[in-house]
């Protein structure tokens, strides 16, 4: 997924929404995101929206420690990221966030197949029906959870409700 037209994201939007119901994440959960500039990103935060759950980027800069503590702190379920990303920075903490049910990554299939209670992304994707209908949000629903750089001590989170 290099490029996408605006009909290929409605599409592939509205798979991810549907991704996240076959899962079982709720509405209101925590969808985070670990990548760079990558198509997935854009699809991940669009579908997440589409669905009714909070999506939470993450820098894909940041080292384990403050990924830990982000996921830890806005109560990751749903974690999107690459092969690359999860190795260097999530596997090794893994254990300790017993609420991130789901890790999905993007990456080559055979990579993806080698690393342990993973999902791929591309996979779930392709199996996903590519119609679904937009939750309907209310004004105070958060749609996004950012947080502070953490520089003074631990990250802040800072909810974005829908009518914002």
């Amino acid at each position: 997924m290099a490029e996408l037209t605006y009909a290929e994201l409605r599409r592939e939007t509205d798979r991810f929404a549907n991704v996240l119901r076959a899962l079982g994440v709720r509405r209101g959960e925590r969808v985070f995101v670990l990548a760079g500039r990558i198509p997935e990103l854009y699809v991940t935060a669009l579908g997440t929206l589409k669905y009714g759950a909070v999506f939470c980027p993450l820098f894909s800069a940041f080292g384990p420690g403050p990924v830990e503590q982000r996921l830890r702190l806005g109560d990751g379920r749903v974690l999107v990221t690459t092969a690359a990303l999860y190795r260097r920075k999530v596997a090794d903490l893994r254990s300790r966030l017993p609420g991130l049910a789901h890790v999905l990554l993007v990456g080559e299939e055979a990579e993806i197949a080698e690393i342990p209670d993973v999902e791929d992304f591309r996979e779930l994707m392709s199996a996903a029906d590519e119609r679904c209908e937009i939750a309907p949000t209310a004004p105070e629903d958060m749609a996004l959870l950012h947080f502070t750089s953490g520089t003074t001590g631990e990250a802040k989170g800072g909810g974005h409700v829908h009518e914002a």
